[in-house]
């Protein structure tokens, strides 16, 4: 009797744990759709439209530093072709309070120079009213914590 209880502690919290850590049904058709827009953005290079979705901080950072800098933030390598993301992977959400973080990782797929090449990325949803609206950074950026300190990073 001692291992049925035992197991039935076990599978309660590890339930408990796993349906803190997810999103409502609401939070997730959201974060799909921006993420299905997102997706399509850089798939098409379509800057304005990623522009639109990048988080404001984040904006505002790269925008001060530069036409430079924003060009090599958000102009896609001219000699990308065929460019496919795909394959989304959540790595890791946390929350705090009505503020949520998704870092993701796309499957990135493309001809360079004639030849096929797979890679991924990495980049954070971010939504600071309990998921109606997502914003989308790269984890490079995200993860510098000497930029754009008004941001809490929640995920580490």
């Amino acid at each position: 009797m001692k291992k049925r209880e035992s197991f039935i502690f076990c599978f309660l919290l590890s339930l408990l744990i796993f349906s803190a850590c997810t999103l409502s049904a609401n939070q997730e058709q959201k974060l799909n759709k921006s993420l299905g827009l997102y997706m399509q953005s850089l798939s098409n290079k379509t800057i304005l439209h990623q522009v639109s979705m990048c988080h404001p901080a984040f904006l505002r950072y790269i925008k001060n530093k530069g036409n430079d800098f924003f060009k090599y933030v958000f102009n896609p390598n001219e000699k990308e072709e065929e460019l496919i993301f795909s394959d989304p992977k959540i790595l890791q959400i946390e929350t705090n309070e009505s503020e949520i973080h998704t870092l993701y990782s796309l499957k990135k797929e493309f001809l360079f120079e004639g030849e096929n090449k797979i890679d991924s990325i990495k980049f954070v949803a971010i939504s600071e009213n309990d998921g109606e609206n997502w914003f989308f950074v790269n984890y490079n950026m995200y993860s510098n914590k000497n930029i754009c300190q008004e941001v809490i990073r929640l995920i580490k």
